[in-house]
């Protein structure tokens, strides 16, 4: 669907200190919400019904919906997308 930059949750599935591809630890299981939201401007959120319990998911939701996109530098990788999208 045009417009739509989505992704996916998996809550604890992660392990307990997550490693970016710059070897940065994280124990944070939400760090990739937030990273979503402020680097991509993620517009939903796909949860996996399965691996996420409702309290999970309801901390999960409110995180993704009150982190701000931080604009910026990641606005060329959001504009590329947009661009790509365009007939």
């Amino acid at each position: 669907v045009s417009g739509i930059r989505a992704a996916v949750f998996y809550g604890p599935m992660l392990p307990a200190a997550p490693v970016d591809v710059a070897g940065v630890k994280s124990s944070d299981i939400f760090e990739i919400v937030k990273l979503s939201r402020a680097h991509n401007d993620a517009n939903v959120a796909c949860l996996g019904g399965r691996v996420t319990s409702l309290p999970e998911a309801k901390e999960l939701l409110d995180t993704f919906l009150t982190t701000p996109f931080e604009g910026g530098r990641h606005e060329r990788r959001v504009k590329k997308i947009a661009d790509w999208e365009k007939p």
